[in-house]
Formats: C-alpha cells, sequence, structure tokens
C-alpha cells in the first residue's frame, strides 16, 4: 500500500515581468535605491506581490530589504517609500524628515470625513512646522497659498428652525467635501514643494 501523500498545494509567487523589472533596475543603475549596494532585491512597496506597477517597486539590497522592510520594528511606512520611490531623494530617508511627514501624513490621511476646521488645523500645523526650516517663510506661504479653504457666505439659520437648520447643514457638509478635494487636488504640489525645501536643509544625507 502507497504511503505517497498528495502534497499541499502550495500557491506559487507571481513573477515580476522582466521589462518591467529590468526598466526599474536600470532606472536605478541595478543599485539599492537606499544605500548603493549592488545586487538589489526589488521590494513592492504595499506588499502586494501582484502590484506590479513600476512606481510600486523600489530595488533594496537584502541588508535595507530584509532589515527595514521586513522588521515589525524598524520597517519604514508604505507613504514615506512612495514618497522616496516618486522624488528619489535620499533626505527623504532621515530621521529629520519624519516630522514633515508625520504632519503630510496627517494631512491626508481621512481626508473624506474631517470637517473644514480639522483639515485646516492641520495645514496649519504643517505650514507652521515648514516655516521654521531652512527657506521656510517661501515655502510655508506657498503651501499655505494652494491649501487656503474657499470662501464662501455661509446662508442665515436659526436654531429654532429645522428647514433652515438643515439647509445650513447641507451647505457646510458641501463646503467640508470641496475643502477636502481641493487639499487632495494639491497633494502632488505639496508634496513636490516639502521635497523640494529639502536641498536647503543642513541635514546629513545616508551614507
Amino acid at each position: 500500500m502507497s504511503n505517497n501523500k498528495r502534497k499541499p498545494y502550495k500557491k506559487k509567487r507571481p513573477h515580476i515581468p522582466k521589462a518591467v523589472a529590468d526598466a526599474v533596475m536600470k532606472e536605478y543603475s541595478h543599485l539599492c535605491a537606499v544605500c548603493a549596494a549592488i545586487k538589489p532585491q526589488l521590494h513592492h512597496l504595499d506588499e502586494n506581490r501582484e502590484n506590479n506597477d513600476p512606481l510600486n517597486l523600489l530595488p533594496l539590497c537584502p541588508n535595507c530589504h530584509l532589515t527595514d522592510q521586513h522588521n515589525p520594528t524598524s520597517r519604514r511606512p508604505y507613504e514615506l517609500l512612495r514618497l522616496f520611490r516618486k522624488f528619489k531623494d535620499p533626505f527623504i530617508l532621515v530621521p529629520q524628515f519624519q516630522p514633515v511627514f508625520q504632519r503630510i501624513y496627517s494631512l491626508y490621511s481621512g481626508l473624506g470625513s474631517c470637517p473644514r476646521s480639522a483639515i485646516f488645523s492641520y495645514v496649519e500645523d504643517l505650514v507652521g512646522f515648514i516655516k521654521e526650516l531652512e527657506m521656510g517663510n517661501y515655502y510655508a506661504q506657498q503651501i499655505r497659498t494652494f491649501l487656503m479653504p474657499p470662501s464662501g457666505v455661509s446662508p442665515a439659520f436659526s436654531q429654532k428652525d429645522p428647514a433652515s437648520l438643515m439647509n445650513y447643514q447641507r451647505w457646510a457638509d458641501e463646503q467640508d467635501r470641496a475643502y477636502g478635494m481641493l487639499v487632495e487636488s494639491m497633494r502632488e504640489d505639496v508634496e513636490r514643494l516639502v521635497v523640494e525645501i529639502l536641498r536647503f536643509q543642513r541635514w546629513e544625507k545616508l551614507n
């Protein structure tokens, strides 16, 4: 009697198309995007191995890949790596950038459910922090200009008149959505300015 047992089915990892892998590797001269070590591996930023969009792939050496990205105590957030993949500026990965990154992340997480007042408080926090950096006054003003809430005259309402109160609430909800959409539409411009100001900071790059 045969004791052969069928091995459990193991789903194969999807392969990155060769043309995509070659293009991303060539973009980084076949070196680790973080430390420039040779023989990097391609890391999926969102950890979805089926998402082979080139902007979701980042060459990392085994040390940066396994130690940094698969170590729960030290892994870098997806949004931070997305920013790094997009702009390729090493200053994005230095510890001094973390307070700026956290403010951008706070601003752009949950925009759809935030009232204007909450969104604007995040905008002012980001602008206030940017203002303290080298060349901060110029960049803070640019970001504030991009993210100013749209002006509008609120309709009159009375607490004793349910119809006018409902009309005001509808107007306020529309203003909240409009402001959230405005801030979201300016994301690329805000990120570009935030990364641009990094070149004026006296921070040490990664080795």
